[in-house]
């Protein structure tokens, strides 16, 4: 499978880095867990990049491209659920930005505090609520993205989407929560390897030890992977290649933050340092899709569908596979 990106998609790519340039740092001084990127997000939206999948000349790779910028910036641009999850899931042109909520999960949903809308993903509905008049409470938290709280009342007051399957939305959302996470943890390693250039230990950088060198080239290969696992995810549109990719990402977050936190020694953590941005974000997205095993055992079960209670046989299409 070809996953280069055409002339039109690299120069979409080089049109949202350029526009989203001003945000790539902290701004001097700022101690908070998180930045409010609204004002990036408008400005993508009004220049219609948020509409890039629906745009035949980009596909779904038009918000992929998107959402790996916005996700390695440290201030918080929650571009997912509109530019991924609502057309491709949807169809629908949903006001933005879109939060996305899973029945039985708890009520508790990330940049809820700034959405619009709140897609409802239910056992076998989907729902669209205007946030507009909604009880929303805002919530503080260390995880670099807004958070908020909803009541489940609140929430079986959106709308149902007619022939929306909630399986779609969670195969889009996977792609997403594996695109932000490549981007978020790229962003990690790029810090960190400029970090280990001026840390000192033993009268050399720490850098120029073979052994930590070793576990940064690991680390960029799971980062590239994840991007490529996404990217695969959001072409073929499979929702077994979608799980595949959230668990691989899952997983090589684990890593990342890590080797990426030991190498910043106990300076990784505090909020002089962007790296915390980056630590906390992909902390969080580890447990947006109700974590690994989650990820993971969808995945097994799309690759090896279990035998049904009916009792018919699925265990030679197993061994085969």
């Amino acid at each position: 499978m070809d996953l280069e990106l055409s002339p039109d998609q690299k120069e979409l790519q080089a049109a949202i880095q350029r526009i989203a340039a001003p945000f790539a740092a902290a701004p001097a001084g700022d101690s908070s867990h998180w930045l409010d990127g609204m004002p990036l997000y408008e400005e993508l939206d009004s220049a219609g990049f948020l509409r890039a999948t629906a745009m035949e000349e980009y596909g779904p790779l038009g918000g992929v491209l998107l959402l790996e910028t916005a996700s390695g910036l440290p201030w918080s641009v929650g571009t997912g659920g509109a530019a991924l999850v609502a057309p491709l899931a949807t169809g629908e042109d949903l006001p933005g930005p879109v939060a996305i909520a899973f029945d039985g999960r708890g009520d508790v949903v990330r940049h809820l505090p700034v959405a619009r809308t709140l897609l409802v993903v239910g056992d076998d509905e989907v729902r669209a609520l205007d946030l507009a008049g909604a009880q929303v409470t805002p919530l503080k938290t260390i995880f670099a993205d807004p958070f908020g709280s909803i009541s489940q009342h609140e929430m079986m007051k959106g709308r149902v989407l007619a022939n929306v399957r909630p399986a779609d939305v969670l195969k889009w959302w996977s792609v997403a929560v594996a695109v932000e996470i490549g981007g978020a943890a790229d962003a990690a390693l790029a810090r960190t390897v400029e970090y280990v250039k001026i840390r000192r230990q033993f009268g050399k950088p720490i850098g120029g030890y073979q052994a930590i060198q070793h576990r940064l080239a690991e680390c960029q290969v799971l980062v590239s992977a994840t991007r490529m696992l996404a990217r695969r995810a959001a072409v073929t549109g499979d929702a077994t290649a979608a799980a595949l990719a959230a668990s691989y990402a899952e997983a090589a977050a684990g890593r990342v933050t890590y080797d990426t936190q030991q190498f910043h020694g106990a300076s990784g953590l505090t909020r002089e340092i962007e790296l915390h941005f980056f630590t906390y974000r992909l902390r969080s997205l580890q447990g947006e899709l109700a974590g690994i095993g989650a990820s993971s055992l969808r995945a097994a079960d799309m690759r090896w569908p279990r035998r049904s209670e009916g009792g018919e046989a699925r265990a030679e299409k197993r061994r085969v596979a």
